[in-house]
């Protein structure tokens, strides 16, 4: 029995050090962002609680408020109140050597996230790293439909006869990498220049998520999806996630009088997120905001610890090249 009151008790005693003692007990992180009225830097800001809770540091958000004088400003301002290390997302790519320049001297970490900085910027001091996105929507784009395209080719190809007939507005590579002789499984594709949804478009590929939306919109006007059974006769693919991108969804019911005022209080402004979730769109390639925010930190918890700031070895989302303290956040897919 003592032995258990002994174990309970330091267990209490190990959750309560977890909860109050943070890592950076001398002083917060601060993060700052260009402008929290952007809904891409929201999502990012959201990642960042999250992030901060795994890594259990005080942190404090700044907005900016898309004022490169503000910014600079508030950066001043946490590094005088003592701030144990910076995370900032600019405002202005140009002023990246006057960030590092003015946190230079109070010797804390400092981690530009979101955007790719000039490595020479980033190597005029050692305690400053960049945390960007890497630029591979072509490869991922590529993967998200092999993988769709393995699983449900049968499906959308509905007359039968092994070629897909795609809208595209993307671009080339995906279909030419899928549909190259060398390849096995080897997809053929036949390209078209309007949507339409006669049965003729099999597949729908856009750039952005935007676009997706409206394509979605078109092909409803069309009849598609009515009834919600013919949801994955059509293959829809995007790039990126904007919460502000929406769509009002209509299931085309005629409603009158009190049904009709409550129906339309109801309707939603679905984000593409939203959509992809309902299986209306069934995959984009998005930004790592977690990744992002995540290594972010641990660089910040690692320096302030005193051990290496990026780890060997790192998961196979991010890529560092040796010697260099900029680590790349692959596009990851979501929906499919």
């Amino acid at each position: 029995m003592k032995k258990l009151v002994t174990l309970l008790l330091t267990l209490v005693l190990c959750m309560a050090c977890f909860a109050g003692c943070k890592i950076n007990k001398d002083g917060e992180i601060s993060v700052l962002w260009s402008d929290k009225s952007d809904s891409l830097v929201v999502e990012l800001a959201d990642s960042m609680d999250r992030s901060m809770y795994l890594y259990n540091m005080e942190y404090k958000h700044y907005d900016a408020e898309n004022s490169s004088t503000k910014q600079l400003d508030q950066l001043e301002d946490v590094l005088e109140a003592g701030c144990q290390g910076v995370i900032i997302e600019l405002v202005d790519i140009a002023t990246a050597q006057t960030v590092i320049d003015t946190v230079k001297p109070y010797n804390v970490p400092v981690v530009i996230i979101n955007q790719e900085v000039d490595t020479t910027i980033i190597e005029s001091y050692e305690k400053a790293f960049n945390v960007r996105p890497y630029y591979t929507y072509e490869q991922e784009y590529t993967v998200m439909l092999e993988n769709y395209l393995k699983d449900n080719f049968k499906l959308i190809d509905r007359n039968g006869d092994n070629k897909l007939t795609v809208y595209n507005e993307y671009g080339s590579y995906p279909t030419d990498f899928l549909s190259a002789p060398e390849r096995s499984p080897k997809y053929e594709f036949e390209t078209v220049y309007d949507i339409a949804y006669d049965g003729s478009v099999e597949l729908i590929l856009t750039a952005d998520d935007a676009r997706a939306v409206e394509v979605l919109v078109e092909l409803r006007k069309q009849g598609f999806n009515k009834d919600k059974l013919q949801t994955h006769l059509v293959g829809l693919f995007t790039v990126g996630i904007d919460q502000n991108a929406g769509v009002i969804i209509d299931d085309g019911k005629v409603r009158e009088g009190d049904a009709l005022k409550d129906y339309q209080n109801k309707l939603a402004a679905y984000s593409v997120m939203n959509v992809i979730d309902d299986g209306l769109i069934q995959g984009a390639i998005v930004l790592n905001d977690d990744g992002i925010t995540e290594m972010a930190c641990e660089i910040i918890a690692n320096v302030i610890k005193g051990k290496p700031a990026i780890k060997e070895g790192l998961d196979e989302e991010y890529f560092n090249e040796n010697g260099t303290r900029n680590v790349d956040v692959k596009y990851v897919l979501y929906g499919v």
